[in-house]
């Protein structure tokens, strides 16, 4: 799963370069934070969790077409996961997007994480070159945390300086047996208005790539969300031959008040 990453490996006595994307920079300004301002680019408020799907799945489809294009079946897999994070009757609830791609020879991936999430620049491996790929942004990624924040923070008084709302929510990407989170920071009268803040987290055996994408639950939630997007997803791999897709939602029981209590 590539999200719009370069991938180098360095192998000795020289370095050679394995086929696949170079990135570009370009300055991208502060248009990450507002629903107004993502709206424009991308998607309504209320298709959000479409759009982080295709993305996503974008993402590892380009990944197992530019480095596993002649494998097997077998070696080239995509598996979908939808869940939903009950929070507290009165809280806001979470909505987890999990996209899993083989990577059967260890690929090193995502190796520029501090890039990828920089919000002062544009670092992309899809932008201004004529690559047949699938995503559409090339920086979704980074765009999903500004999505979440502005969301969560949407119709707050900003100018009601006790008022300190933040998405607490990590992306959470996992790649060569490496887990890390990803959190946002926002204090936008700041001389850093953004801030990116990454977690290691402990190790793990199996050989893949998973980024797991958190979206604030759309307030018209029901039943039938998760089978849009089983629906979405069912439309999408159509005509994509020789990759093993699979979908799985878990989404239990809305708790009710004597449940949380």
């Amino acid at each position: 799963m590539t999200a719009g990453n370069s991938v180098m490996i360095s192998m000795s006595p020289m370095i050679k370069r394995r086929k696949g994307p170079i990135a570009t920079s370009t300055k991208k300004l502060m248009s990450y934070l507002n629903v107004r301002d993502i709206e424009s680019e991308t998607y309504p408020q209320g298709e959000w969790h479409r759009f982080a799907l295709k993305e996503l799945m974008d993402n590892a489809w380009d990944f197992l077409n530019d480095y596993y294009t002649d494998s097997p079946k077998e070696d080239r897999k995509i598996a979908i996961t939808i869940k939903v994070d009950w929070k507290p009757e009165d809280e806001k609830h979470i909505l987890r997007i999990t996209v899993r791609n083989s990577n059967v020879d260890n690929i090193s991936i995502f190796e520029d994480l501090d890039l990828i999430f920089n919000f002062d620049i544009w670092y992309s491996t899809k932008r201004y070159q004529h690559r047949e790929t699938s995503g559409s942004l090339g920086d979704f990624l980074k765009r999903s945390l500004g999505m979440g924040y502005a969301a969560w923070t949407e119709g707050l008084n900003e100018d009601n300086s006790f008022i300190d709302e933040q998405w607490k929510e990590p992306v959470i990407v996992k790649r060569n047996g490496k887990e890390s989170r990803i959190f946002i920071v926002v204090h936008k009268g700041s001389g850093e208005p953004i801030k990116i803040e990454f977690e290691d987290e402990s190790l793990y055996d199996d050989i893949y790539t998973e980024v797991e994408v958190p979206l604030l639950l759309p307030k018209w939630f029901n039943n039938e969300l998760a089978d849009q997007l089983e629906k979405y997803y069912k439309c999408y791999k159509i005509g994509k031959p020789k990759t093993d897709f699979s979908f799985t939602a878990e989404i239990p029981p809305k708790p009710t008040r004597m449940d949380v209590e």
